[in-house]
Order: C-alpha cells, then sequence, then structure tokens
C-alpha cells in the first residue's frame, strides 16, 4: 500500500500510477476591448532578455540592444509582452486612428532573433546581401546568432534604419 506522501504525488487509475498534474502558469494580462497589445510598458527589459533569450543568446541580445540604443539615441522599453523597441513615432491606420510605435525594434524568440528594420533606402539590398546568414520573413529580418552575420553591416542597417525613420516621421 501506498504511503500518504506517494498518495499526494500520484493517483491511481486501473492499477497505474501517474503524475500528478503541474501547478499552471500565470495567465498572460488580458487587454480590454479595443486596447493594443503592443504599447510601451514599464516591464524591466533586462529580467525580460535573462528570461527570453536565456544564457546562450543573451549576450547577442544585449549587444542589439547596445547598439540600436546608440542609433535611436533612446533607452530600450518594453513594447507589448516581447517587443524591445527604441524611442517612437506616431503610426497612421487606413481607418485615421494613430498610435505609438518604436522607430526601431527586436524580438528575442525561440528559433531566431526578430529585428524591425526599415527597408526604405537604396542600399538595403546589398547590405542584405553582405549580412551573412539571416532570413527576411515579410517586413522582418531573423537572425540566428550573431555569430552567423557580419556585425559591422548589422550595426549599418541599424543605423539606416533610425535614419530613414527620423526623417520619414521628423516628430518621433
Amino acid at each position: 500500500m501506498a504511503t500518504a506522501t506517494a498518495k499526494a504525488k500520484t493517483t491511481r487509475r486501473a492499477g497505474k500510477a501517474k503524475a500528478a498534474k503541474p501547478a499552471k502558469a500565470a495567465k498572460p494580462e488580458r487587454l480590454k476591448p479595443g486596447e493594443r497589445k503592443t504599447t510601451k510598458r514599464s516591464a524591466s527589459v533586462a529580467a525580460f532578455l535573462k528570461k527570453a533569450a536565456g544564457p546562450d543568446r543573451l549576450a547577442d541580445c544585449q549587444w542589439i540592444v547596445a547598439e540600436m540604443q546608440r542609433a535611436a539615441g533612446a533607452p530600450a522599453a518594453m513594447w507589448g509582452p516581447t517587443i524591445v523597441g527604441f524611442g517612437s513615432y506616431l503610426i497612421t491606420y487606413a481607418d485615421g486612428r494613430q498610435a505609438p510605435w518604436p522607430i526601431i525594434g527586436f524580438s528575442p524568440r525561440k528559433p531566431k532573433m526578430v529585428l524591425y528594420l526599415s527597408r526604405s533606402y537604396p542600399e538595403y539590398p546589398a547590405l542584405l546581401k553582405r549580412l551573412g546568414k539571416a532570413k527576411l520573413v515579410g517586413g522582418c529580418l531573423h537572425v540566428g546568432a550573431l555569430a552567423d552575420v557580419d556585425t559591422s553591416v548589422l550595426r549599418e542597417m541599424i543605423s539606416r534604419t533610425v535614419t530613414v525613420m527620423r526623417k520619414k516621421f521628423p516628430a518621433g
């Protein structure tokens, strides 16, 4: 017969022991009706990166933060639950609504880091070819690790993005 401790850890059905279910993770914060998910928040960028990037990619994320912060002249801030953004400008939607949006940013997703860079300058295709192992998906640049790319080219792309965005949105 099982002890009281063993009974608390397992349940018995048809003679098979089943491990107890782990505690549920905290639910993500709920948005109010009409509230946008990607808004500037006060959450800690450092804490987010430590958790999301893990020890293997944390140094890469810290390099990206330093370069984007230098180029934008603005500190890193959380935009929504997973985007690290720098500076802001007003984006205008098709229906005329306006909302603040980061000038430049990135997200340390599981398979690759996603960089939100502008492609609105003539040198972009040539820089992309020189960059190294990266993939353009939609308007986003996906990079596995900084070791796979030429960081001087990435630095140039970051700088040009900020320049283009500041020209296009001077009040930002």
